[in-house]
């Protein structure tokens, strides 16, 4: 249990949420982490419901996982280097409106055509999004180029990157949702997680599910 409000005590301060907001939101009344919090301290244990652990970790980002040891393997679901080839043979794709400026990354990337049929995806439905830091290193390093899905908009997996309209500005993030919020988390603790509340945004801020990645020439 030690280990358990610990790591829900930090997730807080990287939140910026109180334990009563995040109790509430989790499970609709201000006490989950309260009566954690008092069973550390009395030395007792305690057996909340696995329901309301797993919201309390969509809620803050966490992660409850139950299986087979894995062995961490980095997020790129189709690497690959900036392609050169025939101009016929090429589809140039643009970056998505919003999308981070960066110095060193191509506007436009020029990928095989045949690239796409092998992915199942619509040449007309996708797009590129830079990531100009190391938000979601080591999965998307910094100065590599998202193509994402645009059709593909739906929040089913958290393990899946998407990008994510945040005040006019894309990011590139993992996404836990809630009936209430989206939990916008970043692979690398150095930077914030971003929690957007549902009934604050009118539309759905996720543009797009990330299919690959591409890395920079070195």
């Amino acid at each position: 249990m030690a280990d358990l409000v610990e790591i829900i005590n930090t997730a807080l301060e990287r939140s910026h949420l109180s334990a009563a907001e995040a109790s509430r939101l989790a499970v609709g009344n201000t006490a989950l982490i309260r009566n954690m919090r008092k069973a550390k301290r009395e030395g007792k244990e305690t057996r909340e419901h696995y329901h309301a652990i797993s919201r309390l970790a969509d809620v803050l980002g966490l992660e409850l996982y139950f299986g087979p040891p894995r062995d961490g393997q980095a997020f790129l679901e189709s690497p690959a280097p900036y392609e050169l080839g025939e101009a016929h043979a090429m589809h140039v794709v643009e970056l998505l409106e919003g999308s981070p400026p960066m110095a060193d990354a191509p506007a436009p990337l020029a990928i095989p055509s045949a690239w796409f049929a092998r992915l199942g995806l619509d040449i007309s439905q996708v797009a590129l999004v830079n990531a100009p830091d190391a938000s979601m290193a080591p999965e998307l390093p910094a100065g590599a180029v998202a193509l994402v899905d645009t059709s593909d908009r739906g929040v089913t997996h958290r393990d899946h990157v998407h990008a994510v309209s945040v005040g006019g500005v894309i990011k590139l993030r993992h996404v836990a949702m809630t009936d209430e919020s989206l939990t916008l988390l970043p692979c690398n603790s150095d930077f914030a997680i971003d929690t957007l509340f549902r009934a604050s945004i009118p539309t759905l801020p996720v543009l797009g599910r990330v299919r690959a990645v591409f890395l920079p020439n070195p």
